[in-house]
């Protein structure tokens, strides 16, 4: 049985559903169906002359699917199968990665195979299977008085922070966009203007990207302190693995499979959509990743990320 998986989440009210089995038919309205009864407009759209948005129409909906959607090809199948960074890093090597003595001694007294360790001021726990590292220092957290009388970051966090994920084994080549923002605090009185604001950190962001598309549910976040040390480290980057026999789909089926889901969500006609190609998990636990085309929908309060995939999965996927 031919199977696809579709799955939402929305980036401002996080949530994230899987839909099993959609139908390949062809979303078309049915001419033998009476039109949706629509409602007259109310006094106060008849006054100013603006009426709310109506559901949209698969051919609608088609219609801005069709000039938004990349092409694809059997490249997307191509790439190769990642290493498993996660499974050969011990909790003692990721201390001394982090330039945590502390942590680094309690992990070596650690039992064998222990994934989480801690200190009085410090926690590292590892997920092999998904892919998962988790580190923070609270001895590493600027004191007030430090900065009340001003911070200066290091220049150099981003190579920092790249430097380490390369010690702890992720993939060079695996390194999609960095970006970097600065972390802040303001102290003051309630009500009244801030009496000090200070620099904290350096938070550096690190996407994933395989065959320069990228790796939905795959980052790091490293939060790099004025001394140059890493403070917190946050990283979901599960090994990458894709089933090459799956079948590619054309254009028209995927088109089909989005309408469809679309059409069960009721956006409007004003809906906004825009696609680009990438990879998707197939569980949020990590393991086999499916080529997917992503759908930012802007529809509403709250918006929608969509991925729906280009392959008929097979049976393999679901391992």
């Amino acid at each position: 049985m031919k199977r696809s998986h579709a799955l939402l989440s929305a980036t401002i009210a996080v949530a994230m559903a899987t839909v099993l089995g959609v139908s390949a038919a062809t979303a078309q309205e049915d001419p033998t169906q009476a039109p949706p009864v629509q409602k007259p407009p109310t006094i106060g759209e008849r006054i100013t002359g603006i009426l709310p948005a109506r559901p949209a129409t698969a051919a609608q909906l088609s219609a801005k699917l069709a000039a938004v959607m990349p092409q694809w090809d059997a490249s997307i199948l191509q790439a190769p199968v990642g290493r498993n960074w996660p499974g050969d890093l011990r909790p003692v090597d990721a201390a001394k990665v982090l330039r945590d003595e502390a942590l680094a001694a309690r992990a070596q007294e650690a039992p064998k195979g222990a994934l989480l360790v801690e200190t009085a001021t410090s926690v590292l726990r590892l997920d092999p299977a998904g892919g998962r590292l988790r580190y923070v220092n609270r001895a590493r957290e600027p004191k007030a008085e430090a900065a009340q009388s001003g911070l200066r970051l290091p220049e150099n966090a981003e190579s920092v922070a790249l430097d380490a994920l390369a010690q702890l084994g992720f993939p060079r080549e695996e390194i999609g966009a960095v970006s970097a923002l600065t972390q802040s605090a303001a102290a003051g009185r309630a009500g009244a203007q801030a009496e000090w604001k200070g620099d904290l950190y350096r938070v550096i962001s690190v996407e994933r990207a395989i065959n320069k598309l990228p790796v939905l549910g795959s980052s790091a976040r490293i939060a790099i302190n004025a001394e140059g040390q890493v403070q917190r480290l946050r990283a979901t980057w599960p090994a990458f693995r894709i089933d090459p026999s799956d079948k590619l789909l054309g254009r028209d089926a995927v088109q089909r499979s989005a309408v469809e889901f679309l059409l069960d969500q009721n956006v409007k006609t004003n809906v906004d959509i825009k696609a680009r190609l990438g990879y998707a998990p197939v569980s949020p636990r990590g393991g086999a990743m499916l080529p997917a085309l992503i759908l930012s929908v802007s529809d509403g309060p709250t918006p929608m990320l969509l991925t729906v995939p280009v392959v008929s999965p097979s049976a393999a996927d679901d391992q």
